[in-house]
């Protein structure tokens, strides 16, 4: 949900390895700007062979506005 919205807003799967080095990272569309409802994100994506670990990472980059996350979650999938 947004108000007034500006910038990058959206949810990122950030990839790391043991020793917490960066692998890569996938998103999900970006937030439309403006002023919008409650708008489902979503991020999917393979594990990269030397991924040992991910972070959920809630971003909003140069934004004037607001946005709200709520109910995240994450799941693994066969």
């Amino acid at each position: 949900m947004g108000a007034a919205a500006t910038g990058t807003n959206r949810i990122a799967i950030s990839w790391f390895t043991a020793t917490g080095s960066f692998v890569r990272e996938d998103d999900s569309p970006t937030l439309p700007q403006g002023t919008t409802t409650w708008t489902p994100l979503s991020a999917t994506a393979q594990t990269p062979a030397a991924a040992a670990y991910a972070e959920i990472r809630l971003q909003s980059a140069a934004n004037t506005g607001t946005v709200w996350f709520d109910d995240v979650s994450f799941t693994a999938l066969d």
